[in-house]
């Protein structure tokens, strides 16, 4: 494996100067007190927010909203001005590992070998700082249904010293090059039980990856002390999961659980009700391990039903978060803007779908469109933040 850290720094910034057409150097990042305007935050409320100044609300506290933006975007600046400006001061750099360590020929009989080195993640240390936002901090090794690891370790055990050593080695990478971030919550693995459960469980997959999880997350802390660590699981795992969870909290700083995709079922497929991903923040709350801050990601719902249900959906989120204020620490929508056509597909597919009905759903939960117009849901968010005082 040969790690390639000390190209990332000069390819990142030449990236991100080709990209954005900002001039970049390798000293400081550009001033906090002048960044990019924002954009996308077009009118005050959309007519649907119009009750929400007679609404109850939870002053906004320590509590922290976010949501996601992609690095790799040539509006990535813009996206975070727009974003924290909406009081969302959290974002999300999510990898794979699969992305990280990557194989490697240079035709000198180093076939099979690989490589470490991922040029984008400097890009949201460079940027998202300029914009004092803070980061969830995403190396997922399950991804959707099965594992992100490399090819010659997908029948590795989780807890085999190779399989360790060489994700250390890729998450020691992400960590030197995200160094300048500052990272609410580092995440291993995205909604494990979703993949221990569909390949695992039976050969004792959720003890082999506990083991595998506490030397992770205890090498994460001894490269960047005071790094709170975090896996992620469906809502459902937390109560139906307790007991092969158990040891993956205690060894844990946060609880972070990612809500289910608001695919469609039936036939004809059916969209779920908005108040369907209110129902899953609340579940996630009654269920999560007392006495740790809970983070809750993947918030989102397909405009494709309707801009009305995209609001209703943005409301019903809001609410469900006030009634366990105490208990999450952190909510966090899935993304600024709709991804695209294949991104989508791809996304479905993950998720064992193929469908017309899921992709279009998949390609509609941003809060504006692929071209970075808003949606009646943007500014419902922003009139409800604000009310918080985010």
């Amino acid at each position: 494996m040969r790690v390639s850290a000390f190209a990332a720094p000069a390819l990142a910034l030449a990236a991100l100067a080709g990209v954005t057409g900002v001039a970049c150097d390798t000293g400081s990042p550009a001033s906090p007190s002048a960044p990019a305007p924002p954009v996308g935050l077009a009118g005050d409320a959309a007519p649907e927010d119009s009750a929400a100044s007679d609404e109850r609300v939870v002053p906004k506290g320590a509590r922290l909203l976010g949501i996601g933006t992609d690095r790799r975007s040539a509006t990535y600046p813009t996206d975070l001005a727009t974003t924290t400006d909406a009081g969302a001061t959290l974002t999300t750099v999510e990898v794979a590992w699969t992305d990280v360590e990557t194989p490697y020929d240079a035709g000198d009989g180093d076939a099979g070998a690989t490589s470490v080195f991922e040029p984008t993640l400097h890009i949201a240390g460079l940027v998202a700082p300029t914009y004092r936002a803070r980061a969830v901090l995403e190396l997922d090794v399950t991804g959707d249904r099965a594992r992100q690891v490399p090819d010659d370790l997908r029948a590795v055990p989780w807890n085999d010293p190779a399989l360790v050593a060489r994700f250390v080695a890729a998450q020691d990478y992400v960590l030197a090059q995200t160094r300048e971030l500052d990272v609410a919550a580092y995440v291993i693995g995205s909604r494990v039980d979703v993949a221990l459960d569909a390949n695992e469980r039976d050969a004792g997959g959720y003890a082999a990856f506990a083991s595998f999880y506490v030397q992770a997350a205890t090498a994460a802390r001894a490269t960047r002390p005071g790094l709170r660590v975090g896996v992620s699981v469906s809502p459902a795992a937390l109560a139906a999961r307790a007991a092969e969870l158990a040891p993956l909290w205690d060894a844990s700083d946060v609880v972070v659980t990612r809500l289910d995709p608001p695919l469609p079922s039936g036939a004809p497929p059916t969209a779920p009700s908005p108040a369907a991903v209110a129902a899953g923040i609340d579940l996630a709350a009654r269920t999560a391990p007392p006495q740790k801050s809970l983070f809750v990601l993947g918030v989102a719902y397909p405009s494709a039903d309707g801009a009305e249900a995209q609001v209703a959906f943005v409301h019903d989120a809001f609410r469900a978060w006030d009634v366990h204020a105490d208990t999450i620490a952190a909510l966090l929508f899935t993304r600024l803007d709709d991804p695209r056509e294949d991104e989508a597909r791809a996304a479905a597919l993950r998720l064992g779908r193929s469908d017309d009905a899921a992709v279009t759903a998949l390609r509609t939960v941003g809060l504006r469109d692929e071209r970075g117009r808003p949606k009646a849901a943007l500014p419902a968010l922003v009139s409800r933040a604000r009310a918080r005082g985010f």
